[in-house]
C-alpha cells in the first residue's frame, strides 16, 4: 500500500512540476481583464478563458518572413491576420479564477502540453494563470499552417482561434 501511495504522489509531483514558472504579468494585458478582482472583491472559480496570443517560428507577411514574431489576439478574436509558419508555435491561454484548472488545448487535433506558465496579477493578488502551450511539427502532424486552436475546460469549448 505504501508503494502505491508513493507512486501516485510521485506521479502528481512530476505532473505539477512539468510546467516552469516564468514570472508575473499584469492583469491589464489579459483579455479577461473585465473579470479582475482585488482585496475588496470576491474571487470566483474559472470565470474566463481567453487565447492571449500566439508566436510561431516565423510569420509570412506578403512574402517577407519575420522570425520569432508574435501576435496578440486577446479579447476573444476569432481569427488571425498573418500567415503563421515554421516548425513550432507557442499559444498563450489566460485562465482567470481560483482555483484555476489548466485548459485542454488542441491544434490540428493534437493535444498540446504547457511547458511554461505565468501568474496574472492585479495589485499583488494572483487573479489567474497564463499558460504557454507548445506545438512542435513532426512527421505525423506537419509544420505550422492554417488550422483551429481550440481551448476547452474538460469537454466544454471555451475559446477558439483560426490561424492562417
Amino acid at each position: 500500500m505504501k508503494k502505491i501511495i508513493l507512486i501516485v504522489s510521485l506521479f502528481f509531483t512530476i505532473n505539477l512540476s512539468a510546467a516552469e514558472y516564468i514570472g508575473n504579468v499584469d492583469v491589464s494585458t489579459s483579455g479577461c481583464v473585465n473579470y479582475k478582482w482585488d482585496r475588496y472583491t470576491q474571487p470566483q472559480a474559472n470565470i474566463c478563458y481567453d487565447i492571449y496570443g500566439i508566436q510561431a517560428e516565423y510569420i509570412d507577411y506578403y512574402g517577407t518572413k519575420y522570425y520569432n514574431s508574435g501576435e496578440i489576439v486577446k479579447g476573444f478574436t476569432s481569427s488571425t491576420t498573418y500567415n503563421h509558419e515554421g516548425s513550432w508555435m507557442y499559444i498563450a491561454v489566460d485562465v482567470f479564477g481560483v482555483p484555476t484548472n489548466q485548459p485542454n488545448v488542441t491544434y490540428k487535433y493534437k493535444t498540446l502540453s504547457a511547458p511554461y506558465y505565468e501568474n496574472i496579477v492585479n495589485n499583488g493578488i494572483v487573479n489567474g494563470t497564463r499558460y504557454w502551450f507548445l506545438y512542435q511539427g513532426d512527421s505525423n502532424w506537419g509544420n505550422v499552417e492554417s488550422g483551429n486552436i481550440i481551448v476547452k475546460e474538460y469537454a466544454t469549448e471555451k475559446d477558439s482561434l483560426y490561424i492562417n
